[in-house]
C-alpha cells in the first residue's frame, strides 16, 4: 500500500506520536503473549481512504481469542510484536484527502478483521470497513 502525508489532520498537535497498545509477541496462552508497550508509534501516516481512529473501546471475541493462541496461524501471518483485536469503537482524528463518508470528531466502530490493531490507542484503516455510530 502506498502511504501517503495528505490528510486533513487539523488537530494534528493534539495528536501524539507514541501510544500505548497491547502488543502480540507469538501464539500461545493470551497472558503469556500479550504484553503492554507505551512506546508504539501512532500510526499517523494515511492513504487517500484511510482514516486514523482515537480508541475508546475494544472488545476481545471468539475471533481474537483464536488469533492470539495460534488456532488461525495458518491463515494470519504476522511479524512480531504485532497489536492484535478486530472490534473498536472511537472517534475520528483524522481523514485522508479521499475520505467522503466521515468526518474528524465523527463516532465510529469497525470490524478490523484478522489484519487486527484495535489495542492501541490510535488505529488506522480504510473508512470502508467503519460505520457512523448512531446518534442517541
Amino acid at each position: 500500500m502506498a502511504e501517503s502525508t495528505s490528510s486533513k489532520m487539523p488537530n494534528a498537535s493534539n495528536i501524539p506520536t507514541l501510544m500505548k497498545a497491547a502488543q502480540q509477541s507469538g501464539f500461545e496462552e493470551i497472558r503469556d503473549v500479550l504484553k503492554p508497550d507505551e512506546s508504539v508509534n501512532v500510526p499517523r501516516q494515511l492513504s487517500s481512504k484511510q482514516i486514523l481512529v482515537r480508541v475508546c473501546a475494544v472488545a476481545i471475541n471468539p475471533v481474537d481469542w483464536k488469533i492470539l493462541n495460534g488456532r488461525l496461524s495458518l491463515v494470519t501471518w504476522y511479524s512480531f510484536p504485532h497489536i492484535s483485536g478486530t472490534d473498536v469503537a472511537g472517534i475520528v482524528d483524522a481523514i485522508g484527502l479521499g475520505v467522503k463518508r466521515l468526518q474528524i470528531d465523527d463516532h465510529v466502530y469497525g470490524d478490523l478483521t484478522i489484519h487486527g490493531g484495535s489495542y492501541g490507542e490510535y488505529v488506522r484503516g480504510d473508512e470502508s470497513i467503519f460505520s457512523l455510530k448512531q446518534k442517541t
